[in-house]
């Protein structure tokens, strides 16, 4: 895409070059501040954005567990999209990644929030949150991964042994 944007850049200032037209060559100019302006936006607020996962790290089988995700932009220009995306086992989730998408603006934390299911005994992966971000036109698609995998431990059930019989010999 960026290729084109600039194969774009070119074409126009060789058109307006040829056609000596105010109109073109004003075009030209807001077409690469805007191309320019949105790469420089887009490195500057991505890199700025930290993430913290909080939950419970262990439960039992048929528990809930809610799981918070804290996005925080430390930069002083919003984000316009961020689509964010935290990769789970079946085995906890009905789902294999929990999505969504949200716009944080300057200086701002956002919390989103899920739940694992705890269904079988087991240790299972939690992320990694991978977070993807682009500017507003959609010329510079950006991603980032941050973080690692997290786990997550379901204990085996407990049961009262005072209840069992148990044959002695």
């Amino acid at each position: 895409m960026v290729t084109q944007v600039l194969i774009l850049i070119i074409f126009m200032f060789i058109f307006s070059s040829l056609v000596q037209d105010r109109m073109a060559v004003t075009l030209m100019y807001v077409f690469l501040g805007v191309f320019v302006l949105s790469r420089w936006w887009l490195r500057r607020s991505v890199d700025r954005l930290t993430f913290s996962r909080d939950y419970q790290k262990n439960a039992f089988p048929g528990d809930t567990v809610p799981v918070q995700l804290a996005i925080k932009n430390r930069s002083l220009l919003p984000v316009v999209w961020l689509r964010v995306q935290d990769n789970l086992s079946l085995d906890i989730s009905e789902a294999s990644s929990f999505r969504q998408i949200a716009t944080i603006g300057s200086k701002e934390t956002i919390n989103l929030v899920y739940e694992l299911t705890a269904k079988h005994r087991g240790y299972y992966p939690v992320g990694p949150v991978k977070i993807s971000s682009g500017d507003l036109l959609g010329i510079f698609p950006e991603e980032t991964r941050q973080g690692k995998a997290e786990y997550f431990s379901v204990f085996p059930r407990i049961l009262n042994l005072a209840n069992v019989q148990f044959n002695s010999r």
